[in-house]
């Protein structure tokens, strides 16, 4: 049932929402908006069926980490 959920507001938002970017034919836009759109389906569809993602900080901790402990 949650998937069926973020399945609708993501075909919404591509309806609605998306179709107008287009429009205004802003290519730096129109990238930056499909990019994220690419980015969070996969990961809000994963954790609606209940699949435990890694937390990012982590990553970002670890990377960030090197150039405080020079």
């Amino acid at each position: 049932m949650e998937l069926a959920v973020v399945v609708i507001f993501f075909l919404l938002t591509l309806l609605f929402d998306f179709r107008l970017v287009l429009k205004r034919e802003n290519p730096k836009e129109i990238y930056f908006y499909a990019a994220v759109l690419l980015i969070s389906i996969p990961v809000l569809v994963l954790r609606s069926l209940g699949i435990n993602l890694p937390d990012p900080i982590v990553f970002i901790q670890e990377a960030v980490k090197p150039f405080f402990t020079l």
